[in-house]
């Protein structure tokens, strides 16, 4: 991985011709760290007049992503038909990047979702940190499945290290008056608090059918999804329902949903991680770059080539449009 970070390095201040500075914010590391990585890359020879690498196709779907939704960072794996293993290689990139950006103290935010607790299964990092891990948003999914928000929230603590926060109430309520009553319990106004201060987080992203992880919850009845396509809904960012362009649509299913971080709040955070794959994720995942609700993105290498043809046709599109 440290080669990976060098050639990552090399390019943007050679050929990106950003600073040291900036690249060190953008990745998570030092200033100093970028100038000993750039030495290195010339004293073995890797740098030369032009990058001495030899280019990879992940690299320029990376690079590629990374340039059109300017984001930090972008990790491509393999696509495998094997899920376990396409998870596994993803959580090795997922370590890449949580080693760069993780340091004691960290408030590090999680959501939920099966891809989230595969993640944390086969998650090995470097070292143990001494951080804090919170749910940012409300107990959801079944209680007992790899899914279940404490899990995954619990599950991450064990291989990052730190301590865990258990939320203790649903995130899908009947009403937005028990939804009042539940934000105000003084365990969850603990965690609202703590999540003001994150700087990094881990989520999930779902489409809006009834057949994705959202709709198998059992939270939402098969009249809401429809009147969240009616709206123009294609999916959601930790429980925040988003259409073709990134928006942030209003809806009156939210009135009901726990919240911990706001969706203002959310895009304030420092280091926002988005982890999806699969041909159902490409249409949310694209939405949710380009809306700046996440601004790392871990995926295998179907999905981000899907998630590039997507974009270029939307570009497409507005160009022709104007």
């Amino acid at each position: 991985m440290e080669k990976q970070l060098i050639h990552k390095v090399c390019k943007l201040y050679y050929i990106d011709n950003l600073t040291q500075r900036t690249i060190g914010d953008r990745l998570g590391i030092s200033r100093m760290k970028v100038s000993r990585l750039l030495y290195e890359a010339r004293r073995e020879g890797l740098v030369e007049i032009k990058l001495n690498f030899g280019s990879t196709e992940h690299a320029e779907i990376e690079g590629e992503i990374e340039r059109r939704f300017a984001i930090r960072d972008c990790k491509v794996v393999p696509a495998y038909e094997n899920t376990e293993q396409m998870l596994r290689e993803m959580a090795v990139a997922l370590a890449d990047i949580l080693d760069r950006f993780l340091a004691d103290t960290t408030i590090v935010g999680v959501s939920w979702g099966t891809t989230l607790e595969g993640m944390a299964k086969h998650l090995k990092l470097k070292k143990k940190y001494d951080v804090k891990i919170i749910p940012i948003v409300g107990a959801v999914g079944l209680e007992g499945s790899g899914s279940y928000t404490n899990y995954v929230t619990r599950s991450f603590a064990e291989k990052i290290g730190g301590i865990n926060y258990t939320i203790n109430v649903p995130a899908v309520v009947n009403s937005k008056e028990e939804k009042a009553v539940m934000e105000n319990v003084s365990s969850t106004q603990q965690i609202i608090d703590l999540a003001k201060r994150a700087s990094l987080l881990l989520v999930g992203m779902s489409d809006a059918t009834i057949a994705s992880s959202l709709g198998k919850t059992g939270n939402f009845r098969q009249e809401e999804i429809d009147y969240l396509q009616d709206l123009g809904v294609i999916g959601n960012v930790n429980l925040v329902f988003i259409n073709a362009d990134g928006e942030h649509v209003d809806n009156r299913v939210e009135e009901r949903i726990v919240r911990i971080l706001t969706p203002e709040k959310m895009k304030k955070v420092k280091v926002r991680i988005g982890i999806a794959f699969g041909e159902s994720k490409i249409g949310v995942i694209t939405s949710a770059l380009q809306g700046k609700w996440i601004n790392v993105l871990v995926t295998d290498e179907e999905t981000a080539k899907q998630v590039l043809r997507k974009e270029m046709a939307h570009e497409k599109g507005s160009a022709d449009w104007n």
